[in-house]
């Protein structure tokens, strides 16, 4: 993928997110009484293979999806920037400076606004305000990125404001991680942010997190099709439990750095031979963590592999992850293990897991195309037997990348 330019109004027309932008223009033009000059758009993701190894340095496989979030803006003088989202339905001011370090708990959602502006530093040294609008068809904490969708796509219009005329995406991609880790305070790794900056039409994307080295993998050799159920359990990432399950990988590095006398900087760095010889001798519940992303990581390269000619066996390997999330790394929930678990029993089931941070969000499946129809109303069947709340099982389309229009 070349640098990430930006595009024009009359390739705007062409965009198959043409109702969401026409939307969010309507919207910005309601709330500022005057029209935006320019709009920018991330997509979600959902992860297939590579659950938590990416701040891990390991190796991660995921799709992005053909919903995510836009930002209409305009640039305004003085330093205040105004926001007004759609999904809040509520107004926020702010300045964007160098002594603001402290996130607002009262206004979680424009801390990732504010971090991404952070990341274009002529924002910063001119004190630059903006006018922005943010409209979103992502739901929002099922699991599929809407923050790294909102990061993204605020970054894009942030760059566009300051009138930079393109970025590298992995630039971009790795801005969007450093707003989030370091202003918002979400320990991620690079998954979500890669994701929605190198989306690809009917491709998985495969990402190296320490080698940086990526590729896109065709999917459109059998028909099959992606069909995503969010568990109704909202996540809070950033309340603790991530940030819990990274330090008990780190710890389990530095154990086994010592066991097996060898300088090691990530658990990719670990085979699962040299793992299982010291099994024995390292924290029970680190070791369980670490033998989940040790193993995650062989099945994401075993699956970069095989993924485009045998889906029936990439889909094997999405519900081992699973079961690893379950067992081994703690960060699954009731509700994503009776979809997975009900979910194998459908016409069409070719694979499932939970996807993302776990702890509540959505399961992802890959399913036989002609089946779906019977597997969506069958999941939803057969969840709501079983549970107190209901679940809209769907099908999902691929989606392209980030992108930015300016017309003024």
């Amino acid at each position: 993928m070349s640098s990430l330019t930006w595009l024009s109004v009359e390739e705007l027309e062409r965009d198959k997110k043409l109702p969401l932008f026409k939307k969010t223009l309507e919207i910005y033009e309601a709330q500022f009484k005057e029209q935006a000059t320019g709009i920018s758009y991330a997509p979600g993701r959902v992860e297939i293979l590579g659950n938590h190894t990416d701040y891990n340095g390991g190796h991660v496989m995921s799709v992005a999806l053909d919903v995510g979030t836009a930002v209409a803006f305009k640039t305004q003088s003085g330093t205040t920037t105004h926001v007004y989202s759609d999904s809040f339905q509520k107004f926020e001011t702010f300045e964007v400076n160098t002594e603001d370090r402290a996130s607002d708990p009262n206004s979680k959602w424009t801390d990732y606004i504010k971090g991404a502006l952070r990341e274009v530093p002529e924002i910063i040294l001119n004190s630059q305000g903006a006018n922005l609008a943010v409209v979103t068809d992502l739901p929002m904490g099922s699991g599929l990125s809407s923050s790294a969708s909102l990061t993204i796509s605020t970054l894009i219009a942030g760059l566009i404001l300051s009138d930079q005329k393109s970025i590298e995406p992995m630039d971009l991609a790795q801005r969007g991680q450093h707003s989030e880790v370091e202003f918002v305070g979400m320990p991620c790794g690079l998954l979500d942010q890669f994701s929605s900056v190198f989306g690809r039409e009917n491709h998985l994307l495969y990402l190296d997190c320490e080698q940086l080295t990526h590729d896109a993998i065709p999917l459109t050799h059998e028909k099959v099709v992606i069909v995503i159920a969010d568990s109704g359990i909202r996540h809070q990432l950033v309340d603790g439990e991530y940030a819990k399950l990274k330090a008990s990988c780190e710890r389990a590095c530095k154990e086994l750095g010592t066991l097996l006398d060898k300088p090691l900087r990530f658990l990719r760095d670990v085979s699962s031979e040299e793992f299982f010889r010291v099994y024995d001798q390292l924290d029970p519940q680190d070791r369980r963590r670490a033998k989940h992303v040790i193993l995650e990581n062989e099945r994401v390269l075993l699956g970069k592999e095989i993924a485009s000619q045998n889906t029936k066996e990439l889909g094997r390997l999405m519900v081992q992850s699973h079961e690893s999330s379950r067992d081994d790394f703690g960060n699954s929930c009731r509700e994503l293990d009776l979809l997975v678990e009900i979910a194998q029993k459908l016409p069409g089931f070719l694979g499932g897991k939970l996807s993302g941070g776990g702890f509540g969000g959505s399961a992802v499946f890959l399913v036989n195309e002609e089946e779906s129809p019977h597997f969506i109303a069958g999941l939803k069947d057969g969840f709501e037997s079983v549970s107190t709340t209901s679940v809209s099982p769907y099908k999902a389309s691929i989606g392209d990348c980030a992108r930015g229009y300016r017309w003024a």
